[in-house]
């Protein structure tokens, strides 16, 4: 358990580090070694190809496709279709930062003792504390759309209606 959470503590710090660089290099680096480092971890191998792991694995492949062509539908809350987008690249989390969201400090730093804490990092513009709530993306045209509801994502155009099934 205390090697579980000094790794943990490492791993952190190590993003905490590389949060603070400038060097795409080495943030592109660091994000490949965590990569690799769970896919020893997952068995996801292909010993161990599972269904899910194959969907896991297509997914990823398209989500990390930038020039992806995508279809997001908003929907309100009485479930009837709000928007309809054609974007470029994936929807994004307006909770997902790029640096690490914790770091580890040293809470004794008057005395020579260690004292280490786990406390929060601050955000990529530099404050503390959550974003609202939600999602955003881009649009094929580069307009940036942030959204707090419920929504679909399909590949493919679909046809939705707003007839409901109960």
């Amino acid at each position: 358990m205390k090697r579980k959470l000094v790794l943990a503590a490492v791993m952190a710090a190590a993003i905490a580090l590389t949060g603070c660089s400038n060097n795409n290099e080495a943030a592109t680096n660091a994000t490949q070694a965590r990569q690799d480092k769970a896919a020893k971890i997952v068995l996801c191998g292909e010993a161990n190809d599972s269904l899910e792991c194959k969907n896991l694995k297509e997914r990823e492949r398209r989500n990390s496709q930038p020039s992806a062509i995508g279809y997001v539908y908003l929907y309100n809350f009485d479930g009837s279709v709000k928007g309809y987008f054609t974007i470029k690249g994936k929807v994004s989390s307006t909770q997902s930062q790029m640096g690490a969201m914790d770091i580890i400090a040293d809470a004794c730093l008057i005395t020579t003792d260690y004292c280490p804490e786990v406390m929060e990092a601050a955000g990529d513009d530099g404050s503390f504390g959550p974003n609202e709530s939600g999602i955003f993306f881009f649009t094929t045209e580069g307009v940036m759309v942030t959204y707090s509801g419920e929504y679909v994502l399909s590949d493919g155009p679909l046809k939705l209606s707003d007839n409901k099934l109960n």
